[in-house]
This record gives structure tokens, sequence and C-alpha cells, in this order.
């Protein structure tokens, strides 16, 4: 299995133009301003503009950091997808899946408006090393989670894949809140989440999520299996 990483500068562009949509979900989008500390209160139109204005120094930028990107990536490759169907006692859907740079998200899979398929991720270009394997790491395990719950658990997951992305019913929001939770007790126990630098999990910046990744911890040290957890999971958390 193996991930095919993109430079796509239009992408970027449309990303951008929807840059309020970025901070009204993430709030202050901390790692953009880190990258681009110039471009801190400006509005989209002069992000785009900064942008369009530098698009050549930019995108040589972005071929660099993705080459550095499949470097550090590669070790961990084989041994993540290994890990995760052995872990989850469930196979990965595809054999290849589709990473694209992105200079707008920290991280997102398919619930991106851009990208419907169910084999595609993107995450922000200019992380550090272990914000990027750890952000990555994570996307993909969400493309299996939501993968699991729609096969093995037959729930119906095709909210998630809608472009109204985020503008959740209150059960479907429950299974969200759950899947970055879940995403908490996986990571950590094959070998990802250390060393983080500008990377905040959800739990940690939301008291309601918080709450749940504790009451839910001692199951998931107690398991019996994957499935058996994220069973009594839902339960509890009502999703």
């Amino acid at each position: 299995m193996k991930i095919k990483f993109s430079v796509d500068f239009d992408l970027i562009i449309k990303e951008l133009k929807d840059f309020e949509k970025v901070k009204k979900i993430l709030k202050y989008p901390y790692y953009f301003y880190k990258t681009f500390p110039q471009l801190e209160n400006k509005s989209e139109k002069e992000i785009v503009k900064y942008f369009k204005e530098n698009k050549i120094e930019i995108i040589k930028k972005l071929k660099e950091r993705k080459i550095y990107i499949e470097s550090v990536w590669k070790p961990v490759n084989n041994s993540f997808f290994k890990k995760i169907t052995k872990l989850t006692d469930f196979d990965w859907k595809f054999k290849n899946y589709d990473c694209f740079l992105s200079c707008a998200w920290a991280g997102r899979y398919f619930l991106s408006e851009y990208f419907l398929s169910q084999n595609n991720v993107e995450i922000f270009a200019f992380l550090e090393d272990e914000d990027t394997i750890n952000i990555l790491a994570e996307e993909l395990f969400h493309l299996h989670f939501w993968y699991y719950l729609e096969k093995k658990m037959n729930t119906n997951t095709d909210f998630i894949r809608k472009k109204e992305a985020y503008e959740f019913s209150r059960r479907d929001k429950k299974l969200w809140e759950l899947s970055e939770i879940v995403a908490g007790f996986v990571l950590p126990e094959i070998g990802f989440y250390k060393n983080l630098k500008w990377f905040v999990h959800w739990w940690e910046s939301d008291p309601k999520m918080g709450k749940l990744y504790k009451e839910l911890k001692p199951l998931w040290k107690e398991r019996k299996g994957f499935e058996e957890f994220l069973r009594k999971s839902i339960e509890i958390s009502g999703g």
C-alpha cells in the first residue's frame, strides 16, 4: 500500500478563497499564521492576492516539501497500514491513497468538498516534521474508521461525505467526535502522536470531547476487541 502526494496550485487558491470557513471551524489556524505570519489578520482576498503574486516561489517550496514529506513518511508507510489492519482486524478499503498538500487546512479527509473520493486526504504542506506524520496518519485512519463503521457495523455514514461538511445532526456530530477520540487511542498504541509541536487534539481544545475521552479511556485499555470497544463507545457517546 502506498500514498501518492500531489501539489495543485489551482486547488490551493480555491481553498484559500474560502479561508473564512477554515477560521470558522478551527477558530485560529495557528499552523497557517506560523508559516505565513505576514498574512495574519488579512482578508481572503488579500491572502489569495499574496499567493498569486508569489506563485512561482510558493510552488517551488511546495515541490520541495512534497519530496521531503515523501521521505519522512516512507519509513513508516508499511508498518502503519499493517498495524491498523491488525489492531482493527479489518482490511483497508483501497490499496493506494492520495494526499493533497494544502496551504489552508491542517488536515482533512473525504468530507472535503473538493475530494469526494474515499481514498483522498489532505494535510498542510508546511507542518513540523512530527506533526506531518501524525496528521497524515490520523486522516488516513479516519478513512479506515468510517469504512469500518459502514461495512463491519452496518452504520449509516453518508453524512460524512456530503458537501455540507461539519453541519451535522446531533447523532452525526457524536459519531464525528468519536472518530476523533478513537484516533487518539489507536495512534499512540502503534507509535504515533509523539513529540507533537503544532498539533492540538480536538479533545484537548473541546471540554465536552475531553470529558468523553477520559470516560472512554478505561474502556479502551480493557477492550477485548476493536468492534466491542466501538459498540460500547457509540452507546456511551449517544452516537
